[in-house]
């Protein structure tokens, strides 16, 4: 089985909880807190700037589990996405709609450990200019079909 990068329209859809629609990828009701993600400093008691080491260990925040047992959907770092940044967001019903035509920016979700609670919604996006270089805040999560 190969592993890939989530298309903009799965990584929401497994952030929110599939038809739940959460606004977070833990169960509604429930407030952002440093048990559910990590966001809003630099982690590990780091530096004010934020530097590599500050990065949070993967599974910190055990209490932001996803529906599907997923941990990380929000804070920690942004996650790239397959699809390219454009202002049109596809629609469902939708069978392989990736955006992966040429474009200047690729789609990042979830936030990172920078930033504060309106970036850990499920819904939000965001993006970068394609990865050529390291950013601080941003990685990848492989995704794959379940057998």
């Amino acid at each position: 089985m190969a592993a890939f990068f989530p298309s903009e329209l799965e990584w929401p859809y497994a952030a929110a909880g599939g038809i739940e629609n959460r606004t977070y990828p833990w169960p509604d009701g429930q407030n952002p807190s440093s048990s559910f993600a990590i966001y809003g400093y630099c982690g590990s008691g780091g530096s004010l700037e934020c530097l590599s080491k500050d990065i949070p260990n993967v599974g910190k925040a055990k209490d932001g589990l996803g529906k599907w047992g997923q941990l990380d959907l929000a804070g920690s770092m942004w996650e790239w996405v397959l699809d390219n940044h454009s202002d049109f967001f596809p629609q469902d019903p939708c069978v392989d709609c990736a955006d992966v035509n040429d474009g200047t920016a690729r789609v990042i979700r979830g936030g990172s450990w920078k930033e504060d609670t309106t970036a850990l919604q499920s819904a939000n996006r965001n993006s970068y200019d394609p990865p050529i270089s390291a950013w601080q805040n941003v990685g990848i999560r492989c995704a794959r079909l379940a057998l």
